[in-house]
């Protein structure tokens, strides 16, 4: 893998690098996801234009995307608005209301 899981081009030109990430539950149950080594490292690297779009609820009737796009800020995890447990790859806990 590359790190991400699609790449675009915004409006104002700069490139930027989304991870899918998907979950049964609803986001009222909470938001976490896992990453990769390569895939946190990559958002650490790239952390201005790393966006992880998760979708909740992805096998029930109404799905709802989320998009954090605040994930990581100087090369480290947000820590203002996310946890990470780590080991051989980062589980990833959110607040749902971002």
């Amino acid at each position: 893998g590359c790190g991400y899981d699609m790449e675009y081009v915004d409006s104002d030109g700069r490139r930027k690098y989304v991870e899918g990430k998907a979950s049964k539950s609803a986001k009222e149950a909470g938001v976490r996801f896992y990453m990769s080594d390569f895939e946190y490292r990559f958002g650490t690297e790239h952390a201005e234009d790393y966006l992880v779009y998760y979708v909740s609820g992805a096998r029930s009737a109404h799905p709802q995307i989320l998009i954090f796009e605040n994930v990581f800020r100087n090369h480290d995890l947000n820590r203002k608005s996310f946890t990470v447990e780590t080991s051989s790859e980062y589980t990833i806990t959110a607040q749902a209301d971002i």
